[in-house]
Protein backbone atom coordinates (compact mmCIF):
# COMPACT_ATOMS: atom_id res chain seq x y z
CA UNK A 1 0.00 0.00 0.00
CA UNK A 2 3.04 2.29 0.10
CA UNK A 3 2.84 2.17 -3.70
CA UNK A 4 0.48 5.04 -4.70
CA UNK A 5 -1.10 3.01 -7.51
CA UNK A 6 -1.86 0.05 -5.23
CA UNK A 7 -3.16 2.37 -2.52
CA UNK A 8 -5.48 3.96 -5.08
CA UNK A 9 -6.90 0.55 -5.99
CA UNK A 10 -7.45 -0.30 -2.33
CA UNK A 11 -9.27 2.98 -1.67
CA UNK A 12 -11.46 2.45 -4.74
CA UNK A 13 -12.53 -0.94 -3.38
CA UNK A 14 -13.24 0.65 -0.01
CA UNK A 15 -15.22 3.52 -1.57
CA UNK A 16 -17.28 1.04 -3.61
CA UNK A 17 -18.10 -0.81 -0.35
CA UNK A 18 -16.50 -4.00 -1.64
CA UNK A 19 -14.39 -3.76 1.51
CA UNK A 20 -15.82 -2.85 4.91
CA UNK A 21 -12.37 -2.44 6.42
CA UNK A 22 -8.88 -2.21 4.95
CA UNK A 23 -8.00 -5.26 7.08
CA UNK A 24 -10.06 -7.24 4.55
CA UNK A 25 -7.38 -6.67 1.92
CA UNK A 26 -5.17 -9.57 0.89
CA UNK A 27 -2.18 -9.65 -1.43
CA UNK A 28 -4.07 -11.95 -3.82
CA UNK A 29 -7.01 -9.54 -3.98
CA UNK A 30 -4.75 -6.54 -4.57
CA UNK A 31 -2.76 -8.20 -7.34
CA UNK A 32 -5.88 -9.54 -9.06
CA UNK A 33 -7.58 -6.13 -8.91
CA UNK A 34 -4.32 -4.58 -10.17
CA UNK A 35 -4.58 -6.68 -13.33
CA UNK A 36 -8.20 -5.63 -13.95
CA UNK A 37 -7.57 -1.94 -13.25
CA UNK A 38 -4.59 -1.97 -15.63
CA UNK A 39 -6.93 -2.92 -18.48
CA UNK A 40 -9.41 -0.24 -17.48
CA UNK A 41 -6.61 2.31 -17.66
CA UNK A 42 -6.11 1.42 -21.33
CA UNK A 43 -2.86 -0.51 -21.33
CA UNK A 44 -2.41 -2.43 -24.55
CA UNK A 45 -2.44 -5.93 -23.09
CA UNK A 46 -5.84 -7.17 -21.90
CA UNK A 47 -6.36 -8.37 -18.36
CA UNK A 48 -7.63 -11.66 -19.77
CA UNK A 49 -4.49 -12.26 -21.83
CA UNK A 50 -2.22 -11.39 -18.93
CA UNK A 51 -4.20 -13.67 -16.60
CA UNK A 52 -3.86 -16.48 -19.13
CA UNK A 53 -0.10 -15.92 -19.27
CA UNK A 54 0.17 -15.84 -15.50
CA UNK A 55 -1.87 -19.04 -15.26
CA UNK A 56 0.43 -20.73 -17.78
CA UNK A 57 3.39 -19.87 -15.53
CA UNK A 58 1.60 -21.50 -12.62
CA UNK A 59 0.96 -24.60 -14.73
CA UNK A 60 4.61 -24.70 -15.75
CA UNK A 61 5.74 -24.52 -12.11
CA UNK A 62 3.43 -27.45 -11.25
CA UNK A 63 4.91 -29.40 -14.16
CA UNK A 64 8.46 -28.61 -13.03
CA UNK A 65 7.67 -29.90 -9.55
CA UNK A 66 6.16 -33.04 -11.07
CA UNK A 67 9.43 -33.90 -12.82
CA UNK A 68 11.47 -32.68 -9.83
CA UNK A 69 13.04 -29.83 -11.80
CA UNK A 70 13.30 -27.54 -8.77
CA UNK A 71 16.23 -25.34 -9.81
CA UNK A 72 15.24 -21.82 -10.93
CA UNK A 73 11.63 -22.85 -10.47
CA UNK A 74 10.48 -19.22 -10.36
CA UNK A 75 12.46 -17.98 -13.40
CA UNK A 76 11.00 -17.72 -16.90
CA UNK A 77 12.32 -16.83 -20.32
CA UNK A 78 10.35 -13.75 -21.34
CA UNK A 79 11.11 -14.10 -25.04
CA UNK A 80 9.93 -17.70 -25.20
CA UNK A 81 6.68 -16.96 -23.42
CA UNK A 82 6.06 -13.68 -25.23
CA UNK A 83 4.75 -12.22 -22.02
CA UNK A 84 6.31 -8.81 -22.41
CA UNK A 85 4.73 -8.13 -25.76
CA UNK A 86 2.00 -5.50 -26.01
CA UNK A 87 2.97 -3.14 -23.22
CA UNK A 88 2.91 -5.55 -20.30
CA UNK A 89 5.71 -3.69 -18.58
CA UNK A 90 3.21 -0.96 -17.82
CA UNK A 91 0.71 -3.51 -16.54
CA UNK A 92 2.98 -5.29 -14.09
CA UNK A 93 4.54 -2.11 -12.71
CA UNK A 94 7.04 -4.19 -10.81
CA UNK A 95 4.31 -6.10 -8.97
CA UNK A 96 4.84 -9.48 -10.64
CA UNK A 97 8.26 -9.84 -12.26
CA UNK A 98 11.83 -8.66 -11.81
CA UNK A 99 14.46 -9.02 -14.55
CA UNK A 100 17.55 -11.00 -13.59
CA UNK A 101 20.50 -8.60 -13.14
CA UNK A 102 22.81 -10.92 -15.04
CA UNK A 103 20.35 -11.73 -17.85
CA UNK A 104 17.60 -9.25 -18.68
CA UNK A 105 15.94 -11.67 -21.13
CA UNK A 106 14.80 -13.72 -18.15
CA UNK A 107 12.58 -12.72 -15.27
CA UNK A 108 11.92 -13.95 -11.75
CA UNK A 109 8.32 -13.99 -10.64
CA UNK A 110 7.72 -12.43 -7.22
CA UNK A 111 6.59 -14.84 -4.46
CA UNK A 112 3.19 -13.13 -4.26
CA UNK A 113 2.80 -13.28 -8.02
CA UNK A 114 3.75 -16.96 -7.95
CA UNK A 115 1.00 -17.69 -5.40
CA UNK A 116 -1.51 -15.96 -7.67
CA UNK A 117 -0.21 -17.82 -10.74
CA UNK A 118 -0.47 -21.16 -8.93
CA UNK A 119 -3.92 -20.26 -7.67
CA UNK A 120 -5.06 -19.54 -11.24
CA UNK A 121 -3.58 -22.82 -12.42
CA UNK A 122 -5.31 -24.79 -9.66
CA UNK A 123 -8.64 -23.12 -10.37
CA UNK A 124 -8.28 -24.01 -14.05
CA UNK A 125 -7.59 -27.67 -13.19
CA UNK A 126 -10.60 -27.83 -10.86
CA UNK A 127 -12.88 -26.17 -13.44
CA UNK A 128 -11.87 -28.80 -16.00
CA UNK A 129 -12.54 -31.57 -13.49
CA UNK A 130 -15.96 -30.06 -12.71
CA UNK A 131 -16.85 -29.98 -16.42
CA UNK A 132 -15.99 -33.67 -16.62
CA UNK A 133 -17.92 -34.62 -13.48
CA UNK A 134 -14.93 -35.84 -11.50
CA UNK A 135 -14.68 -36.05 -7.71
CA UNK A 136 -13.33 -32.58 -6.92
CA UNK A 137 -12.12 -33.53 -3.44
CA UNK A 138 -9.86 -36.16 -4.98
CA UNK A 139 -8.68 -33.75 -7.67
CA UNK A 140 -7.79 -31.13 -5.06
CA UNK A 141 -5.86 -33.66 -3.00
CA UNK A 142 -3.65 -34.50 -5.99
CA UNK A 143 -3.25 -30.86 -7.07
CA UNK A 144 -2.24 -29.56 -3.64
CA UNK A 145 0.50 -32.15 -3.16
CA UNK A 146 3.11 -30.43 -5.38
CA UNK A 147 2.29 -27.01 -3.89
CA UNK A 148 3.13 -28.35 -0.43
CA UNK A 149 6.71 -28.83 -1.64
CA UNK A 150 6.94 -25.06 -2.25
CA UNK A 151 5.65 -24.24 1.24
CA UNK A 152 3.01 -21.99 -0.36
CA UNK A 153 -0.12 -24.04 0.22
CA UNK A 154 -2.06 -21.52 2.31
CA UNK A 155 -1.28 -18.52 0.06
CA UNK A 156 -1.92 -20.48 -3.13
CA UNK A 157 -5.27 -21.92 -2.05
CA UNK A 158 -6.35 -18.54 -0.74
CA UNK A 159 -5.45 -16.96 -4.08
CA UNK A 160 -7.53 -19.59 -5.91
CA UNK A 161 -10.44 -19.07 -3.51
CA UNK A 162 -10.22 -15.30 -3.96
CA UNK A 163 -10.53 -15.55 -7.74
CA UNK A 164 -13.35 -18.10 -7.52
CA UNK A 165 -15.21 -15.76 -5.15
CA UNK A 166 -14.69 -12.60 -7.19
CA UNK A 167 -15.37 -13.99 -10.66
CA UNK A 168 -18.89 -15.39 -10.94
CA UNK A 169 -18.27 -17.15 -14.24
CA UNK A 170 -16.49 -19.91 -12.34
CA UNK A 171 -18.67 -22.80 -11.07
CA UNK A 172 -19.67 -22.72 -7.41
CA UNK A 173 -18.51 -26.36 -7.18
CA UNK A 174 -14.95 -25.30 -8.01
CA UNK A 175 -14.97 -22.71 -5.26
CA UNK A 176 -16.37 -25.27 -2.81
CA UNK A 177 -13.58 -27.76 -3.59
CA UNK A 178 -10.92 -25.10 -3.05
CA UNK A 179 -12.59 -23.79 0.13
CA UNK A 180 -12.83 -27.31 1.58
CA UNK A 181 -9.16 -27.90 0.78
CA UNK A 182 -8.19 -24.60 2.44
CA UNK A 183 -10.23 -25.44 5.55
CA UNK A 184 -8.40 -28.76 5.69
CA UNK A 185 -5.04 -27.09 6.25
CA UNK A 186 -3.52 -27.47 9.69
CA UNK A 187 -2.19 -23.94 10.10
CA UNK A 188 -3.54 -21.36 7.62
CA UNK A 189 -2.31 -17.82 8.15
CA UNK A 190 -4.57 -16.27 10.80
CA UNK A 191 -3.91 -12.82 9.27
CA UNK A 192 -6.07 -13.93 6.33
CA UNK A 193 -9.18 -14.18 8.53
CA UNK A 194 -10.72 -10.74 7.74
CA UNK A 195 -10.10 -11.19 3.99
CA UNK A 196 -11.53 -14.73 4.19
CA UNK A 197 -14.73 -13.45 5.82
CA UNK A 198 -15.06 -10.76 3.17
CA UNK A 199 -15.10 -13.46 0.46
CA UNK A 200 -18.20 -14.98 2.11
CA UNK A 201 -19.98 -11.67 1.55
CA UNK A 202 -18.85 -11.51 -2.07
CA UNK A 203 -20.03 -15.02 -2.98
CA UNK A 204 -21.89 -16.69 -0.10
CA UNK A 205 -23.02 -19.59 -2.32
CA UNK A 206 -19.54 -21.11 -2.13
CA UNK A 207 -19.54 -21.08 1.67
CA UNK A 208 -23.15 -22.31 1.90
CA UNK A 209 -22.48 -25.22 -0.46
CA UNK A 210 -19.26 -26.05 1.37
CA UNK A 211 -21.19 -26.50 4.64
CA UNK A 212 -23.69 -28.76 2.87
CA UNK A 213 -20.89 -30.73 1.21
CA UNK A 214 -19.12 -31.32 4.53
CA UNK A 215 -22.33 -32.32 6.29
CA UNK A 216 -23.46 -34.80 3.62
CA UNK A 217 -20.02 -36.39 3.34
CA UNK A 218 -19.53 -36.39 7.11
CA UNK A 219 -16.20 -34.58 6.78
CA UNK A 220 -14.69 -32.86 9.81
CA UNK A 221 -11.96 -30.37 8.95
CA UNK A 222 -9.39 -28.67 11.23
CA UNK A 223 -10.60 -25.21 10.18
CA UNK A 224 -14.30 -25.95 9.71
CA UNK A 225 -15.05 -23.08 12.07
CA UNK A 226 -13.48 -20.63 9.58
CA UNK A 227 -16.32 -21.39 7.16
CA UNK A 228 -19.01 -21.14 9.84
CA UNK A 229 -17.61 -17.88 11.23
CA UNK A 230 -17.46 -16.41 7.72
CA UNK A 231 -21.14 -17.24 7.12
CA UNK A 232 -22.16 -15.82 10.49
CA UNK A 233 -20.24 -12.65 9.65
CA UNK A 234 -21.75 -12.41 6.15
CA UNK A 235 -25.29 -13.01 7.47
CA UNK A 236 -25.08 -9.70 9.31
CA UNK A 237 -24.75 -7.79 6.04
CA UNK A 238 -27.70 -7.02 3.80
CA UNK A 239 -25.99 -7.98 0.55
CA UNK A 240 -25.66 -11.66 1.48
CA UNK A 241 -28.06 -12.17 4.42
CA UNK A 242 -31.05 -13.28 2.35
CA UNK A 243 -29.17 -16.08 0.56
CA UNK A 244 -27.61 -17.34 3.77
CA UNK A 245 -30.83 -17.32 5.81
CA UNK A 246 -32.71 -19.01 2.96
CA UNK A 247 -30.10 -21.77 3.00
CA UNK A 248 -30.38 -22.11 6.79
CA UNK A 249 -34.16 -22.34 6.42
CA UNK A 250 -33.74 -25.15 3.88
CA UNK A 251 -31.30 -27.05 6.11
CA UNK A 252 -33.84 -27.35 8.92
CA UNK A 253 -36.17 -29.24 6.58
CA UNK A 254 -33.43 -31.80 5.82
CA UNK A 255 -33.62 -35.07 7.73
CA UNK A 256 -31.08 -37.94 7.79
CA UNK A 257 -32.16 -41.36 6.54
CA UNK A 258 -29.35 -43.42 8.08
CA UNK A 259 -28.99 -44.63 11.65
CA UNK A 260 -25.91 -43.09 13.31
CA UNK A 261 -23.44 -45.72 14.43
CA UNK A 262 -22.89 -44.03 17.79
CA UNK A 263 -26.54 -44.65 18.68
CA UNK A 264 -26.36 -48.45 18.43
CA UNK A 265 -24.30 -48.86 21.61
CA UNK A 266 -21.10 -50.79 22.20
CA UNK A 267 -21.04 -53.98 20.10
CA UNK A 268 -18.14 -56.17 19.07
CA UNK A 269 -18.94 -57.59 15.66
CA UNK A 270 -20.01 -56.10 12.32
CA UNK A 271 -22.96 -58.48 12.22
CA UNK A 272 -24.16 -57.20 15.60
CA UNK A 273 -23.81 -53.60 14.42
CA UNK A 274 -25.83 -54.31 11.28
CA UNK A 275 -28.51 -56.12 13.29
CA UNK A 276 -28.79 -53.18 15.68
CA UNK A 277 -29.03 -50.70 12.79
CA UNK A 278 -31.81 -52.76 11.21
CA UNK A 279 -33.62 -52.88 14.55
CA UNK A 280 -33.40 -49.10 14.92
CA UNK A 281 -34.58 -48.65 11.33
CA UNK A 282 -37.68 -50.78 12.01
CA UNK A 283 -38.37 -48.77 15.16
CA UNK A 284 -38.19 -45.58 13.12
CA UNK A 285 -40.49 -46.98 10.43
CA UNK A 286 -42.95 -48.11 13.11
CA UNK A 287 -42.92 -44.62 14.61
CA UNK A 288 -43.60 -43.11 11.18
CA UNK A 289 -46.45 -45.58 10.66
CA UNK A 290 -48.16 -44.32 13.83
CA UNK A 291 -48.18 -40.71 12.66
CA UNK A 292 -51.50 -38.91 12.30
CA UNK A 293 -52.60 -37.81 8.81
CA UNK A 294 -51.46 -34.27 9.59
CA UNK A 295 -48.08 -35.49 10.80
CA UNK A 296 -47.67 -37.67 7.72
CA UNK A 297 -48.26 -34.61 5.59
CA UNK A 298 -45.47 -32.82 7.44
CA UNK A 299 -43.24 -35.87 7.03
CA UNK A 300 -43.78 -35.82 3.25
CA UNK A 301 -42.43 -32.28 3.13
CA UNK A 302 -39.12 -33.23 4.76
CA UNK A 303 -36.08 -33.50 2.46
CA UNK A 304 -34.45 -36.85 3.22
CA UNK A 305 -30.67 -37.04 2.91
CA UNK A 306 -28.51 -40.18 2.85
CA UNK A 307 -26.45 -39.35 5.91
CA UNK A 308 -26.60 -40.31 9.57
CA UNK A 309 -26.39 -36.84 11.08
CA UNK A 310 -27.17 -33.26 10.15
CA UNK A 311 -26.73 -31.87 13.65
CA UNK A 312 -23.75 -29.66 12.71
CA UNK A 313 -25.71 -28.09 9.85
CA UNK A 314 -28.81 -27.63 12.01
CA UNK A 315 -26.70 -26.11 14.79
CA UNK A 316 -25.25 -23.60 12.33
CA UNK A 317 -28.77 -22.73 11.14
CA UNK A 318 -29.78 -21.95 14.72
CA UNK A 319 -26.72 -19.73 15.15
CA UNK A 320 -27.62 -17.90 11.94
CA UNK A 321 -31.19 -17.31 13.19
CA UNK A 322 -30.07 -16.04 16.60
CA UNK A 323 -31.05 -12.42 17.15
CA UNK A 324 -33.13 -12.27 13.95
CA UNK A 325 -36.87 -12.35 13.30
CA UNK A 326 -37.98 -15.98 13.49
CA UNK A 327 -41.46 -15.69 12.00
CA UNK A 328 -40.21 -16.13 8.39
CA UNK A 329 -38.63 -19.42 9.48
CA UNK A 330 -41.38 -20.78 11.73
CA UNK A 331 -42.43 -23.58 9.34
CA UNK A 332 -38.85 -24.80 9.03
CA UNK A 333 -38.42 -24.72 12.82
CA UNK A 334 -41.61 -26.76 13.32
CA UNK A 335 -40.46 -29.34 10.76
CA UNK A 336 -37.00 -29.54 12.34
CA UNK A 337 -38.56 -30.16 15.76
CA UNK A 338 -40.88 -32.76 14.27
CA UNK A 339 -38.04 -34.59 12.48
CA UNK A 340 -35.84 -34.53 15.58
CA UNK A 341 -38.50 -36.51 17.43
CA UNK A 342 -38.48 -39.21 14.74
CA UNK A 343 -34.76 -39.54 14.21
CA UNK A 344 -32.10 -40.91 16.53
CA UNK A 345 -29.83 -38.00 15.54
Amino acid sequence: LLNPRMLGIALELFSAEQLHDLAELSVSLMLFEHIKVSQRDSYELSAELFSNKLRSFGQEVLERIEIKDNEDIDIFNAELNGIFEGGLQAVIDGRFFTPLPEDTTRYRIHPEGLSLALGMAILDIVNKAARNHKDLDEVMASVVEPVIALDKTSDTLFAALTIASLERQYPVASGVAILVSFAGLQNPDALLTPAFMALARRRPEIFINACEHLALRDINLPQHYWIEDALLHASRHTSSAEKILTAANNWLVWSPTLIPLWSVGVVQRDADIQAEIEKRQKEREHKIGLLSPEEKEIFRTLVLKDTDSLSALHSLAMKLFAGKALMPHINALVKWNFASNINQD
